[in-house]
């Protein structure tokens, strides 16, 4: 039987143990939203420091002893469990006050990771919902500079006697609140008003933020109450019905699976929904509008027996967390309660979709530019620009990296240009603000720290206060030292933080551009020696050589085509209008295959399964590839290495002339496949 006191100035939670063991721990009411952005890192690095200080060995009268210690760093707290016998217990409290205010943090020391259910997951979300908050940042794993220090200051602050912060300590024997001395409370109490929440503060209400489609259809809040529990219930039956019934198979052609979870924070429950498998433009709209923007009365029955399953539930978390944050007790479950809770879930719902515009002859269900965008696009008029050192038609090969920049001001925007249709050119510009910046994450192409033989890094990702970013490797660039010495400038106010998870791209990226260098050196040189009209024609030459693709191997349909690292390329079919593509479409099923090249792989270059490789012809026209929203139409994604994934491309047919698809990468491996006679 749970059970609170009050005793020397502190909140006290009594919690017995059926086993031997006792148990001391305490609830800090500082978790990961409460870290500024700047200081990201801080509290995970203190969490590991607590733990390593409190995991160590006590000599005790009979031989050395070393209890069992948790501590986790959630979104709303910092939680810390020692578990074990009396005498090892009663010894940790004894050195309680000096782990914390005593603390001296090794620079090395990591930062603790998240437990599962703390991980705050999609990152733009949260830069609509909690903007400046370190779990912006988490993603990327590395620590803001200087977090170390701070964790130092933070322990100490943290510290529960120090009453900065709410503190819940919990025993499970109430003898064991009186092994150590809590000074009574300052003269100045700290204000008792509970924080709060999340659905009642700005950047929480409807609409959809710009991202790329995966497995995350969208997340809303409930209320941490009972009725928000009861709501949740109602949430995860429906989900399951409506998804399923939609889009009863993924792209794989298994049943789809629906993944309900919940991050819990001081008075909310962050839901998110998802399944096992993506999820289209089309699908996801209809879910909305079932789910959300106007979904059927939900029946007093059914409402009935989710409140009859929050009365039959222990939420203890529940009562604990009120106390903890001061929160007044939460009343029993209703059915008007639940009504209320789920209504709050759908005026909070924020929708996992890319910004895209129609297009003429398209699925309108498959545009989004209708729905009220939480996160406006980089609206910028670019009156500096940044070219490339790569040929045109090269540049639409490297996927989703920047090829050429746009300067506007503050604003630094993707100018690379994009096959029409590509979700890319037709999101609006991407681009960050400089002077918003939270953070440049960098690296060299060999994944360490310090900087290349140019003196600066070979690539690097800025980051600003909506979690908009750019990722630049200045060896694409014409004027790379004009690029490099802007960037300097114009970052030099936002934390430098080494991260080598982008080494793979700097490595890829540069020895493009160093390739194409060489072979542009090779063009001058030969024309620099050359004279009248021999230096006419070879110049004549090399122009209509850059211009013009070496021609492919041509191949059949069906057949696969093998790169580098055991990567494979397969066009499986060319089809005019197929069955469910609109008129005067032509539609290309490919198969990808990543290798070793894919994402976790050796070498991490052909990781991203990227449609703009893939350019349909009739004859000498090449074709406008569109978004036609077709059943596993390909967006441009990364792919794990060593598996496989079929999707679709559309494009507008026009022309005369034989019909095929011809693939090219950044690396320069060309194939073609012809479609079979008669399309």
């Amino acid at each position: 039987m749970f059970e609170f006191r009050e005793h020397g100035g502190m909140l006290w939670e009594i919690r017995p143990l059926e086993s031997p063991d006792e148990l001391f721990g305490a609830s800090i009411a500082y978790g990961l939203f409460d870290e500024p952005v700047a200081e990201h890192g801080a509290l995970q690095i203190a969490a590991e420091h607590l733990r390593r200080e409190l995991s160590r060995p006590l000599e005790l009268p009979d031989g050395v002893y070393v209890p069992s210690i948790d501590v986790e760093a959630h979104p709303a707290l910092l939680a810390i469990r020692v578990r074990g016998r009396r005498d090892a217990i009663e010894a940790v409290q004894r050195r309680w006050h000096a782990v914390f205010e005593q603390a001296t943090v090794d620079p090395a020391t990591p930062m603790a990771p998240l437990p599962p259910l703390a991980t705050p997951g999609w990152q733009a979300d949260l830069a609509v919902r909690a903007p400046g908050t370190g779990p912006l940042l988490s993603a990327l794993g590395a620590p803001a500079p200087g977090a170390a220090a701070r964790a130092e200051t933070l322990l100490r602050e943290l510290s529960p006697r120090a009453r900065r912060h709410r503190c819940l300590l919990t025993v499970s024997d109430p003898s064991l609140m009186s092994v150590i001395d809590w000074p009574p409370a300052p003269a100045a109490p700290r204000p008792d008003a509970p924080p709060t929440p999340f659905a009642e503060r700005p950047g929480n209400g409807f609409g959809a933020v710009h991202s790329p489609l995966d497995d995350l259809l969208w997340t809303q809040l409930l209320p941490r109450t009972p009725d928000g529990f009861a709501a949740l219930q109602v949430v995860r039956g429906a989900a399951e019905r409506e998804i399923t019934a939609i889009a009863p198979r993924g792209r794989d052609g298994r049943p789809t699976v629906v993944q309900i979870s919940t991050l819990t924070l001081a008075r909310d429950l962050l839901v998110r929904v998802a399944t096992d498998a993506p999820l289209t433009i089309p699908q996801r709209r209809q879910l909305v509008e079932r789910l959300v923007t106007a979904p059927m009365p939900y029946a007093d029955p059914l409402l009935r027996d989710a409140v009859a399953a929050a009365e039959q539930t222990d939420l203890h978390g529940f009562a604990r967390l009120d106390r903890l944050f001061g929160a007044p007790p939460a009343p029993a479950p209703s059915i008007a309660g639940v009504r209320a809770a789920l209504a709050q879930a759908s005026r909070t719902t924020h929708l996992k979709l890319p910004r895209i515009a129609p297009v003429l002859g398209g699925d309108p269900a498959a545009a989004t530019s209708d729905l009220p965008f939480l996160v406006a696009p980089i609206d910028a008029i670019p009156r500096q620009r940044f070219g490339s050192v790569l040929p045109k038609q090269r540049l639409r090969t490297i996927g989703e990296h920047v090829g050429v920049l746009g300067l506007d001001g503050a604003k630094l925007v993707d100018a690379t240009p994009r096959a029409f249709g590509d979700p890319a050119a037709r999101a609006g510009r991407e681009g960050v603000d400089l002077d918003r910046l939270i953070a440049v994450y960098t690296s060299n192409a060999d994944g360490g720290a310090e900087t290349s033989p140019t003196g600066r890094p070979d690539i690097l990702m800025l980051v600003d206060d909506r979690l908009r970013h750019l990722t630049i490797v200045p060896a694409l660039f014409a004027r790379r030292g004009r690029l490099e010495r802007l960037l300097e400038e114009r970052t030099a106010g936002a934390p430098r933080i080494h991260s080598p998870g982008l080494a793979p791209s700097a490595a890829a990226l540069t020895a493009i551009a160093r390739k194409q260098r060489r072979t542009s050196a090779v063009l001058y040189g030969v024309a620099a020696v050359m004279v009248g009209g021999v230096l006419a024609l070879a110049i004549g030459q090399a122009i209509e050589e850059r211009s013009r693709p070496t021609e492919p191997v041509r191949h059949e349909t069906g057949t696969a085509v093998e790169l580098d690292h055991g990567t494979t390329v397969t066009v499986e079919s060319i089809e005019r209008e197929p069955e469910g593509a609109p008129d005067g479409v032509n539609v290309a099923t490919v198969e990808y295959c990543a290798g070793e090249g894919g994402h976790g792989g050796a070498l991490g270059t052909e990781e991203w399964f990227e449609p703009a490789n893939f350019r349909m012809w009739r004859g000498a026209v090449e074709l406008d590839r569109m978004i036609a929203g077709l059943e596993r139409e390909v967006d441009p994604h990364r792919m794990w290495a060593n598996t496989c994934e079929v999707g679709t491309i559309a494009y507008l047919d026009g022309g005369d002339g034989e019909l095929y698809v011809v693939f090219e990468n950044a690396d320069g491996h060309m194939a073609r496949w012809n479609a079979p006679p008669g399309e």
